[in-house]
């Protein structure tokens, strides 16, 4: 399926789905990336998105200028993406600074700068994190993914690192005690 989704075979795609393989979100998200309408139709009928889906397909589509399929997608309901500008208090920034781990072992670091969150390690120069609400941030040109930070006594204590198809849960990890120099 991903290779024929890939190369923009739609017959193929549809042959898969009707054999039974199963039509999510991301056979959207690739038609709107590439400005696939057939794909985004077959998508539309196939795989039942939801109203977040559609949101982030509008952007992609948006984002690489593919007019027809942003036409396609706002008749069938899409709205644009919440945008990532809730003012956050500096104070509950704060507290989202630190070091989180997933079952993996994979590690996300936050810090802030300039008054905003900071993922100092998803990206070479850092990730700037804008917010939709107190606890939910991302980048802010893009619906996904998407943090969602839990709290726990008032502290966060993790957080679900949404994608829409799947999501990978972090738990905040211990602060780690300052080194002495020998």
């Amino acid at each position: 399926m991903t290779w024929a989704v890939d190369k923009g075979h739609v017959a193929i795609v549809r042959l898969l789905i009707e054999r039974g393989a199963p039509a999510g979100p991301e056979l959207l998200q690739s038609g709107a990336r590439e400005g696939n309408a057939e794909l985004v139709t077959l998508a539309l009928e196939k795989a039942k998105p939801t109203a977040d889906d559609l949101s982030v397909a509008l952007a992609d589509a948006q984002a690489g200028k593919h007019d027809a399929v942003v036409e396609q997608l706002t008749k069938a309901g899409a709205k644009p993406p919440k945008p990532a500008d809730f003012a956050v208090e500096a104070a509950t920034l704060a507290g989202y600074v630190g070091v989180y781990r997933n079952e993996a072992g994979n590690e996300l670091r936050f810090e802030l700068r300039e008054g905003k969150l900071v993922c100092s390690n998803c990206s070479p120069q850092g990730m700037v994190l804008g917010a939709e609400d107190a606890v939910t941030f991302r980048e802010p040109a893009r619906p996904r993914p998407r943090l969602v930070f839990s709290l726990a006594e008032g502290k966060p204590s993790g957080f679900v690192l949404d994608f829409g198809s799947r999501q990978v849960t972090y738990r905040r990890a211990p602060d780690e005690a300052p080194k002495e120099k020998p």
